[in-house]
């Protein structure tokens, strides 16, 4: 493109910045020196009988320091070169003003005489095409340089001016959306909201339609957000998913309070409480993929507080396994579970026009599982068939006795806590419980007396872990009788977990062994001294033999404690 003078963008660029500040005279006491040098080089000396000894450069020799920038005269000099000094000091002083002025000439000149203001230079921008050849992110940094070079010789200089990831992402479809506002649509015309909308695809020339998902048509996926996440691997028990967004401003706050006044000053009678269950208690169309296709999340509960939205449902025990999508079943393939929200085309008052302002800055997920037992249990003997009754130490009933527990879906989230619930098989059924089961011993033994320790796996190494780590084996069916008859069942509660580095393989290489390197917590008998008294029983019933064998009578003594769970 050219302008009126002829010229491009490109050239009048060059042109303006091949302009060079204006100097008269070079004031660098280095340059001047040179000078002096040049002209004295010139000029012969005579001496008194009028016979040459030479040019009047060998006369200046203390004048040469002047070629140091940091030498400073020490009034050693000799009178002359010291007046020549003085000279060139001043002269230097005064053509360095002389060029600072003349430096300025030009904008003096065009803002004071003429009074113009030169137009800024705008910069060309180009687009840049990438091709990755590795398959996670990669990470351009900010201020990287591109260069070109033209076809005249000349090269072209591209700086970005922020960072840049470059990922996956690939085009899918393209569509448009018809927003409009219907005033005889209450409440929503109230407000003047959004209360409907069209949906065009683009690649495939559809007609403008509501591309809705779901039975009753709820929600346009066009303008829903899914979120893919390890802590969405949910596949048994009751389970509880807390997503919460974080805004980047409270633009949508302001929004949405002046709605709510609004409406209340329209709806004579509702409290400020009604309103706000009645906007957000069918906010969303909420689905999340699961083992057999997409599943819809039948009940949540949306709230708000400073400057996050939270949505909270939960999943019983006979919902579906969460799992990760499917081409065939999801049009997509992903390697964790994804749930995905939609804003409810049908809702009391279709939320587009206040969740347009949400700009989401993060994303937290929070998960409760209650109920899990696909669980991988492991003592000395290996892994444990957990589907039956087992001795939970194996054949090592000692003090130092261990079983490690793990689970595929704790391992790869951010675990923070865990609840261990044991039933237990066999136990004895004295009333007084385990001290009138150990009485033949000769040791102090109650319910209680029985403990483990607990550690976590991670980074190759077992780990205490923190806080409150120790756990009875045993509790009586009545906790105000702790002497009583033992119960049946055993919790272990908060087992925290929150060091540990979250399992990154497959879970088909998932399994406990000297090489793992996380995802596994242990318990360790760690008391009494006897252990579960295995070995102890054996010695004590050796003991009595040999008494009975010399008194030649039979003496009663207790039965092996040795308890399957």
């Amino acid at each position: 493109m050219k302008n009126r003078d002829g010229l491009s963008r490109k050239e009048r660029w060059e042109r303006i910045t091949s302009v060079r500040p204006f100097r008269i005279y070079d004031h660098k006491k280095e340059a001047i020196f040179r000078q002096i040098m040049k002209i004295a080089g010139s000029i012969r000396f005579y001496n008194l009988s009028g016979e040459q000894e030479g040019y009047w450069d060998e006369l200046l020799s203390e004048l040469g320091k002047m070629k140091d920038p940091h030498w400073i005269p020490d009034g050693d000099m000799e009178p002359s070169q010291g007046l020549l000094y003085a000279f060139l000091q001043s002269y230097q002083e005064i053509t360095k003003r002389f060029n600072d002025r003349w430096k300025e000439y030009a904008w003096w000149y065009l803002h004071e005489i003429i009074q113009v203001e030169s137009v800024p230079s705008s910069p060309e921008y180009v687009w840049f095409s990438f091709l990755k050849s590795v398959p996670t992110p990669v990470i351009v940094e900010k201020d990287t340089v591109f260069t070109f070079r033209e076809a005249s010789g000349g090269e072209l200089v591209f700086r970005l001016p922020e960072g840049l990831e470059i990922n996956n992402v690939k085009l899918i479809h393209v569509a448009t959306l018809c927003f409009e506002r219907d005033p005889s649509i209450l409440p929503a015309g109230w407000l003047n909201h959004i209360t409907s909308v069209q949906y065009r695809d683009l690649t495939k020339n559809r007609t403008p339609q509501e591309r809705l998902f779901g039975k009753e048509q709820r929600a346009l996926k066009a303008q829903g957000i899914e979120v893919s996440s390890p802590s969405l691997l949910l596949k048994q028990g009751q389970r509880t998913v807390c997503l919460e967004f974080e805004s980047v401003s409270d633009e949508w706050i302001e929004m949405l309070e002046e709605d709510i006044r609004r409406l209340q000053d329209h709806l004579k009678g509702w409290s400020r409480e009604r309103v706000v269950y009645k906007l957000l208690s069918d906010l969303f169309y909420i689905r999340i993929s699961a083992a057999y296709g997409w599943e819809e999340v039948p009940e949540y509960a949306v709230k708000w507080k400073e400057e996050c939205l939270t949505v909270q449902f939960t999943l019983a025990e006979d919902f579906p396994e969460i799992g990760p999508c499917l081409p065939d079943l999801h049009e997509k393939e992903t390697s964790f579970p994804v749930v995905g929200l939609y804003p409810n085309v049908n809702a009391w008052i279709y939320p587009w026009s206040w969740l347009s302002r949400f700009s989401i800055i993060r994303i937290r997920i929070r998960t409760l599982v209650e109920g899990m037992r696909d669980l991988q249990i492991y003592n000395e003997l290996g892994r444990v068939d957990n589907s039956q009754s087992f001795a939970p130490f194996g054949n090592n009933t000692e003090q130092g006795g261990w079983f490690a527990v793990g689970s595929y879906e704790m391992a790869v989230k951010n675990t923070c806590s865990v609840d261990i619930h044991i039933e237990w098989g066999q136990l004895p059924a004295e009333e007084k419980g385990l001290g009138e089961y150990y009485e033949g011993y000769g040791k102090e033994i109650h319910n209680d007396t029985f403990k483990v320790c607990s550690r976590y796996l991670t980074d190759y190494s077992w780990r205490p872990t923190p806080g409150e780590a120790v756990y009875s084996l045993f509790s009586t069916s009545a906790p105000e009788l702790p002497d009583g008859k033992l119960s049946g069942k055993i919790h272990w509660t908060g087992i925290r977990t929150e060091r540990m580095a979250p399992f990154r393989l497959s879970e088909e290489e998932y399994e406990y062994s000297i090489t793992s390197r996380t995802g596994y917590i242990s318990f360790v008998l760690t008391d009494p001294d006897m252990g579960l008294g295995e070995k102890y029983y054996r010695y004590l019933f050796a003991e009595q033999m040999m008494k009975n064998a010399r008194t030649k009578k039979i003496s009663r003594f207790c039965n092996l404690p040795y308890l399957l769970s």
